[in-house]
């Protein structure tokens, strides 16, 4: 099993330990913001050499199955693990943490969307199984089995919910006042493999400032600029994703509390009276941790890549008059319900992944 991002990261990191009892040795392959994000969940992993040939990565291990979680690169070595274990006759199995990119994420360089298509491909959910059946997909070979990840953290929320909020907080952001709510904002990155999807276009309903032409910057000054006109104004932290910087954003900075990173994200959502992000799967995790969550997105045709947005979990704001609004509600509201949680992501994913791989070993 191979992964180059952490969001594939994320999606195996789970499997080894579920494999084991059924008598299937997974040998867990990383490296890059995949390897990074294994060390952060504590997750043992092998790294690979980029420099070796895939045929001489899979002489090395003589595997069975070939599972590859690719990152967002069209010369991926994980595209090319995948050809060559077809050509060696080996069963292939694309991992799929969520719905974005399923036109490219195995494009490569390719002219179609299943050019280094796997054999089959597992994804959290069945929105994300449509997308890539639209995209060219066979509908059998694709399969929504839920999110391991998801799993694991319903296991954390009872750990971590052992501390209380305001001790959370204090930990982690001594030097911002107790008075204020607290809102975490979740930075993505402004980049991918469909380049056109994380910059400024004429469908935007978000404009931000009009200074930056990133995706994530547009949100986040919305989100900044909505925040200065609430009374109490919150305090605003930002949680950089593993492949961004504090230099990234360094032009808001002086506008920010505090800025968290590295180690585990959910102790900052625990310490959080509010998370806002755009349309990463942290999000669906703060609301499976039982943390109030808000999507702000600069277009409206977005919303299907958040899965919590279509459940009713999460709301959306997609134009600068709904964003202050929809704050100070998402305030207001309660936690989501675990019950409501668990209809629209049912728990099992780590053994519905696991039972998958292994019927195709058989």
């Amino acid at each position: 099993m191979l992964v180059e991002d952490p969001g594939a990261a994320n999606f195996a990191a789970p499997m080894p330990a579920a494999l084991g009892p059924l008598c299937i040795d997974c040998h867990l392959l990383a490296n890059g913001g995949a390897a990074d994000q294994l060390a952060r969940l504590g997750q043992p992993f092998h790294r690979f050499d980029n420099a070796l040939a895939p045929s001489e990565l899979i002489a090395q291990h003589a595997p069975r199955l070939v599972a590859v979680g690719t990152s967002e690169n069209p010369d991926g070595y994980g595209l090319r693990l995948i050809d060559t274990a077809r050509e060696a006759g080996i069963p292939t199995v694309g991992l799929v943490d969520g719905p974005a990119s399923a036109a490219y994420r195995f494009r490569g360089r390719g002219a179609t969307a299943t050019a280094h298509a796997p054999d089959h491909v597992l994804v959290p959910d069945e929105p994300t199984r449509q997308d890539y059946i639209r995209a060219g997909f066979a509908a059998g070979r694709v399969h929504a089995v839920g999110h391991p990840l998801y799993d694991r953290v319903r296991a954390a929320r009872g750990e971590l919910g052992r501390i209380p909020k305001e001790e959370w907080r204090r930990t982690l952001f001594p030097q911002i006042p107790a008075e204020p709510p607290l809102v975490l904002f979740l930075a993505e990155l402004s980049s991918g493999l469909d380049e056109a999807m994380f910059r400024r276009s004429p469908d935007y309903t978000l404009h931000g400032r009009g200074i930056s032409e990133r995706r994530t910057d547009i949100v986040l000054e919305e989100v900044i600029d909505a925040l200065a006109g609430l009374t109490p104004e919150p305090a605003l932290v930002l949680r950089l994703h593993p492949k961004t910087r504090p230099a990234d954003f360094c032009r808001y900075l002086v506008e920010i509390a505090a800025v968290s990173e590295g180690g585990s994200p959910w102790e900052a959502v625990m310490a959080a009276d509010l998370v806002i992000g755009l349309s990463t799967i942290l999000l669906v995790e703060a609301a499976l941790l039982g943390r109030p969550t808000l999507s702000v997105l600069p277009r409206p045709t977005e919303a299907r890549l958040l899965p919590t947005i279509a459940a009713g979990i999460t709301p959306c704001a997609t134009r600068r008059d709904e964003v202050a609004s929809a704050v100070g509600r998402a305030l207001r509201e309660p936690a989501p319900l675990e019950a409501k949680l668990d209809r629209a992501f049912p728990p099992g994913g780590m053994a519905r992944a696991a039972s998958l791989l292994q019927a195709m070993l058989v």
